[in-house]
């Protein structure tokens, strides 16, 4: 498969246009952060009206951390969503809650490192089978002589009787 480089917009419009023939045309932002200053720069780079994105999220982070990804990444304008590194995630319902938050729509996910073997469609089922599934060990298991630290019970003070009338 050729592989082309584009540094601009300008340079990607010369290689859509290059590569108008072709039934599909896949672009790889490698992997900008979304808190990085070029995110912005790269969104605009990519907002030309023949491409269809596809955003793909790393299940395996916070889901405080998926719900930046979306709003920086502004799902909103993109087809879809792909889970990604589904098989390094322990919970999978923080991705499922930002997905829905954002009213995207799954099309894919993957769950290994092989692409294409790797890369799946679940049904809706599927996915909230596996999100709440239990899940292999907790974070924190109490143990029984770290309870009395958690519910102490307060010590009780010695009471004085109150003088009448002053109740």
């Amino acid at each position: 498969m050729p592989v082309h480089t584009a540094h601009d917009r300008t340079a990607l419009e010369d290689l859509l246009e290059l590569l108008s023939a072709k039934k599909m045309v896949l672009i790889d932002t490698a992997g900008v952060a979304q808190r990085d200053t070029r995110t912005r720069e790269l969104l605009d780079m990519l907002a030309h009206p023949s491409i269809n994105k596809l955003l793909v999220v790393n299940t395996a982070v916070q889901g405080e951390t998926i719900d930046d990804v979306m709003t920086s990444y502004r799902a909103a304008a993109c087809k879809g969503i792909v889970l990604s590194k589904l098989d390094e995630a322990v919970k999978l319902a923080p991705a499922l809650d930002a997905v829905i938050r954002h009213k995207q729509k799954i099309v894919a996910v993957a769950n290994g490192q092989r692409v294409p073997e790797d890369w799946h469609r679940l049904s809706g089922q599927a996915l909230v089978h596996r999100a709440l599934r239990a899940t292999g060990s907790p974070a924190y298991n109490f143990d029984a002589s770290e309870m009395n630290l958690v519910f102490a019970t307060p010590q009780m003070t010695e009471r004085r009787p109150v003088p009448a009338g002053r109740a």
